[in-house]
């Protein structure tokens, strides 16, 4: 069974989830910089399915588990991508996010958006949202470049892409697919440096695949 709602959540962002210069060596390190403060999400959203939803069952209904919002307004980046809905809990579960307090996940909720992306779908690349940070949740996707691919899953230096650092590293043109059914949360720029800013703990996760992103700069 699959959780969905027809009218759209209000008030509060992400309320219905209370309960749930440089060289190469250097460049790219958001936690050295200064952050600007990060827009807020909007309001006002239809509630869409998210994918371990179904082992929940109907009890998580009685409990209150309730997705938080999503953009009602949100256009898909990308043919083969839908607007999917963050559970607290499971995000909790994601390695980039599981040192995190409830209260640091739930921020990261109110300012991010998830997409579930059929196999094969590009979810962004050098002419499409290489300027915003992309990190998978759950399934898989590969980093393609020069006609190799780095397949990579969500506990892999590769688990994100895209961002104001990774594009400071010059790198040759990129392009982020989808292997099979995915779940990947989009971050503006202006949130992550929000993120960071909290003391949100991500610098490990940054620094690993900014190891990686290097390599592909040689």
């Amino acid at each position: 069974m699959q959780f969905t709602q027809d009218a759209p959540c209000s008030g509060e962002p992400g309320a219905n989830m209370r309960v749930s210069g440089q060289d190469a060596s250097t460049v790219g390190e958001p936690w050295l910089q200064e952050y600007p403060a990060a827009s807020n999400r909007e309001a006002h959203c239809p509630a869409v399915p998210r994918r371990s939803v179904l082992a929940l069952g109907a009890g998580a209904l009685a409990v209150g588990l309730l997705p938080a919002c999503a953009h009602s307004q949100a256009v898909p980046p990308g043919p083969g991508m839908t607007a999917s809905v963050t559970y607290l809990n499971l995000l909790a579960k994601t390695p980039m996010f599981r040192d995190m307090s409830r209260e640091q996940l739930q921020w990261v909720i109110d300012h991010s958006r998830e997409w579930a992306v059929a196999p094969g779908a590009l979810v962004a690349s050098s002419e499409r949202g290489a300027d915003r940070f992309w990190t998978l949740l759950d399934g898989g996707w590969q980093v393609e470049q020069g006609g190799k691919a780095y397949p990579a899953g969500h506990a892999d230096p590769a688990k994100w892409y895209g961002g104001r650092d990774m594009l400071a590293l010059g790198l040759a043109p990129t392009r982020l697919v989808a292997t099979k059914r995915s779940y990947v949360m989009e971050i503006e720029q202006a949130a992550l440096d929000e993120m960071l800013r909290r003391g949100i703990p991500l610098a490990p996760h940054l620094r690993a695949g900014l190891d990686f992103y290097r390599k592909l700069a040689r």
